[in-house]
C-alpha cells in the first residue's frame, strides 16, 4: 500500500510571492506611514479651519469676478469691496453703478447711514451728475417703455438741479414704479419686494451676486411699509404725500436708486445679447421679463 503524499499546504506554495511582495513595499511603508501621518494632520486642520477656509474661497471667487462689477465698483482694492459687502447689508443703500467711484469710497469710510447721508447731501451736484450719465448712456435697448422711463427719471434729475427736491423725489418714486410694473412684470410692489428680501437672504449669492444684492436689498428697503420706520427713501409715504418724508438726502437715494435700475437693466441687456451673438445657450437674466 503506498503511502498518500501529504496535500500541499497552500501557505507554503504562496510564500515565496509574499516575501518578494514583502520585499518590493518594505521601502515604500515608512513614506506611507508619513504621508497618512500627515493627512490625519491636514484633515484635522481643516476640520478646525473649515469656516475659515470656506469664507477665503468665496471671497476670492468674488473678487476674481471684474467683469461682473459695476463702473463704480473696478477701482476698488479687496478690502473696500469687503466693507461694501459689509454695507450693503448694514444699510441697504444703492451703491451700485452710481455714484462714482472717489464718493463711494468716502461713504464706506464713514461710521454709519446717518454720515453716509450727510455725505451724499454734501457731494449733492457730483451725484447728479452720475445719475445724468447713467441714464443717459446709449445701452441699445430697443423698448420704448426703457425710453420713456429714462425720459422721465432724466426730468427728476433736471428737478433736483433746479432745487425742487420734493417733485425729483416723487417723480422718481412713480418712476421706480414703472420699472417694477412695466419693465420687471411684477404685478405688485409686495410681490417685488418679498423676491428682492428672498435674493437677499440667501448666502451663496451675498458674494457671487453682490451686484444684484445691493440694487435688490436697497428697492426691498424702499417697499417697506410705512410703519416700519425705515431711514431713508421710502417709496409708500412719498407717495402718499407724508410731510416728514421728503428730505435732500431722501431724494438723492431715490434718483440714485432709479439710475442704478435702468444702467442694470442696460447691463443684462447687453449681456443677453451678447451671449445670444457668441451662441451660449444661457437662461435669461432675471431682471428681463
Amino acid at each position: 500500500m503506498s503511502e498518500i503524499e501529504p496535500t500541499p499546504d497552500p501557505a507554503r506554495r504562496l510564500r515565496p510571492l509574499e516575501d518578494l511582495v514583502d520585499s518590493v513595499l518594505a521601502p515604500l511603508r515608512p513614506l506611507a506611514e508619513a504621508a497618512s501621518a500627515t493627512s490625519a494632520r491636514l484633515g484635522a486642520w481643516y476640520t478646525e479651519h473649515e469656516d475659515a477656509i470656506a469664507e477665503t474661497l468665496q471671497t476670492f471667487t468674488f473678487i476674481g469676478v471684474a467683469a461682473t462689477r459695476p463702473k463704480n465698483w473696478q477701482e476698488l482694492q479687496t478690502s473696500e469691496l469687503l466693507r461694501l459687502h459689509q454695507i450693503a447689508f448694514a444699510d441697504q443703500m444703492s451703491l451700485v453703478w452710481v455714484p462714482r467711484t472717489e464718493i463711494v469710497r468716502e461713504l464706506l469710510k464713514s461710521a454709519d447711514r446717518d454720515q453716509r447721508r450727510l455725505v451724499l447731501v454734501a457731494r449733492r451736484g457730483e451725484i447728479l451728475d452720475d445719475c445724468e450719465v447713467a441714464i443717459a448712456a446709449d445701452p441699445k435697448v430697443d423698448s420704448p417703455v426703457y425710453a420713456e422711463v429714462c425720459r422721465l427719471a432724466m426730468k427728476s434729475v433736471v428737478a433736483a438741479r433746479d432745487g425742487h427736491d420734493e417733485a425729483a423725489q416723487a417723480l422718481a418714486g412713480s418712476v421706480l414704479s414703472a420699472v417694477i410694473h412695466e419693465m420687471l412684470g411684477f404685478n405688485s410692489q409686495g410681490a417685488a419686494r418679498e423676491q428682492f428680501k428672498e435674493t437677499c437672504s440667501e448666502a451663496d449669492l451675498r458674494l457671487f451676486m453682490l451686484r444684484e444684492t445691493v440694487l435688490f436689498g436697497a428697492t426691498a428697503r424702499v417697499f417697506a411699509n410705512t410703519s416700519d420706520g425705515l431711514p431713508g427713501f421710502n417709496r409708500h409715504a412719498t407717495a402718499h404725500g407724508r410731510l416728514d418724508s421728503f428730505d435732500c438726502a431722501d431724494m438723492l437715494e431715490a434718483v440714485m436708486l432709479i439710475s442704478a435700475w435702468l444702467r442694470e437693466i442696460a447691463f443684462q441687456q447687453a449681456q443677453t445679447k451678447l451671449h445670444e451673438h457668441m451662441q451660449v445657450r444661457t437662461p435669461r437674466p432675471r431682471l428681463l421679463r
